[in-house]
């Protein structure tokens, strides 16, 4: 999950710097309009991770994205049948995974980011609630329910007076309503108020900033993201007023601004991610009138090229970096095995996966030159058993193959009483059953102990004194 995190952001930085370059060389030739599609389709691509890609990619990350987790691998692992589904052997360190320390500070970054702006949100709402009054200047309301009229709108939006507002604004997702400040305006001001907020509205614009602070939050420890953030902003507001300016007439150009301007004045306290802003701030009206006098209006051929230009990488962004990550999913029941196995043995690689029965698979593992053996259950999250082929300096232990029979006075360097004592050392119970057997082409001492409720099968190497295998079932 996070070299997903860190590839979208990549590639996505790329493109949010090569809009930026492209706005510095072409100043004023892309409408405030196509602007705000662009930042919107952004805004987009830094939420979806889903790209397609041709061939592997042009720069390799694999050098510079965390390594697989590394640590001292032990013969077996027992697991506890409780809640907690992988433990080590005592006296064992569990191994270390950058990857997964990385994650958690991503996830707590995100949350952290999200429940800052839903707190915020939460209280400006109360704050709202509190200090408002539903407007009852009956010519206001008038120029409201025209305006609203004109512009198709049919759903019910409450129009309130807020003392403690600078600015007009529209919030709420559920109950949208449109704060004015304590402030006399004009019938014409209003109007033009109003056309403003109410084309927020229309535009589902609050729902575009709530997708934005999200992708923000994903991608908190990216300061691009935040540029985007602000820009979408900013473009948003811009692109309002064009539609003011293109419903009233270029005639109100002028007059706007004006209204525009008599709206700067001290910032909200408290002001909430989650609303517009009519006044958003002093760099922001410096953007938007800026914008709203641009004598040559941008060309539509050029500003749709553009949009098309951004679309296109945005979409192909997934070809300009490339990781082993990056490789087809596998399918979600052997995508969580493969990940409890490697949990199980402290990393590795997965090299085959076998489904053994219903929610059981048996997964292979290499790591560190050893082959593990782990059966797990995917429905319940558990690891069953796990078991190790341990290399040598000289290649893999010697094995009985070709034997097709137990022989029990076969001479062997531990007895059934070492072999009772290594396995009570780990699954520490009572001793039911020592016998002889044959394990992976092994000769091994089979040891049934009883804990609790729990029966363990442990398979000791007669010759090492290794367990090779074990497995637990409910007596």
């Amino acid at each position: 999950m996070i070299r997903e995190a860190l590839l979208v952001s990549l590639t996505m930085s790329m493109v949010i710097l090569g809009f930026i370059g492209l706005s510095l060389v072409f100043p004023n030739k892309v409408s405030p309009k196509i602007r705000y599609r662009i930042w919107t389709v952004v805004m987009l691509g830094l939420l979806i991770p889903i790209r397609p890609t041709i061939g592997g990619g042009i720069i390799s990350l694999d050098p510079f994205l965390p390594e697989e987790p590394i640590g001292e691998i032990l013969p077996i692992i027992p697991i506890n049948p409780s809640p907690s589904p992988v433990q080590t052997l005592p006296g064992t360190t569990p191994s270390f995974s950058w990857e997964t320390a990385l994650f958690w500070v991503w996830v707590l970054g995100t949350a952290g980011t999200l429940a800052y702006h839903a707190v915020q949100y939460i209280r400006f709402q109360r704050s709202v609630k509190r200090w408002s009054e539903p407007e009852d200047d009956l010519q206001a309301l008038e120029i409201f329910n025209q305006v609203k009229m004109d512009l198709g709108i049919k759903q019910n939006i409450d129009l309130v007076v807020c003392s403690f507002v600078s600015g007009c604004m529209l919030s709420g997702f559920l109950r949208p309503i449109i704060l004015l400040p304590e402030k006399n305006f004009t019938d014409e001001e209003l109007e033009l108020i109003f056309i403003h907020e109410l084309t927020h509205f229309r535009r589902r614009d609050l729902w575009v900033k709530l997708l934005s602070m999200i992708a923000v939050a994903i991608h908190w420890f990216n300061p691009l993201a935040y540029v985007m953030g602000g820009f979408l902003q900013a473009e948003g507001e811009a692109s309002c007023d064009l539609e003011v300016i293109e419903r009233k007439g270029p005639g109100e150009k002028y007059f706007y601004a004006e209204v525009i301007i008599g709206m700067i004045g001290h910032k909200t306290p408290g002001l909430s991610a989650m609303t517009t802003h009519f006044y958003g701030g002093k760099r922001g009206i410096k953007r938007r009138l800026e914008s709203l006098m641009e004598s040559t209006p941008a060309k539509s051929a050029f500003s749709h090229g553009i949009l098309v230009l951004v679309f296109a990488a945005t979409m192909l962004s997934g070809n300009l970096f490339a990781a082993s990550s990056s490789r087809p999913p596998l399918p979600i029941d052997e995508q969580i095995g493969s990940d409890l196995a490697l949990e199980a043995v402290g990393g590795g690689q997965v090299v085959e996966i076998q489904r053994m029965d219903g929610n059981i698979y048996h997964i292979h593992v290499t790591h560190n030159g050893d082959l593990y053996h782990v059966n797990v259950d995917v429905k319940n999250q558990q690891v069953l058993a796990l078991s190790i082929n341990r290399e040598t300096e000289d290649g893999p232990l010697p094995t009985n193959e070709g034997e097709n029979s137990i022989n029990p006075g076969a001479v062997s360097e531990i007895t059934r009483e070492q072999a009772a004592n290594i396995a009570l050392a780990s699954f520490d119970g009572t001793l039911i059953l020592v016998d002889a057997d044959m394990e992976m082409n092994r000769r091994v001492w089979y040891v049934a102990i009883q804990r609790g409720g729990m029966v363990y099968e442990v398979y000791v190497d007669m010759i090492s004194g290794e367990i090779i295998y074990w497995e637990s079932y409910e007596d």
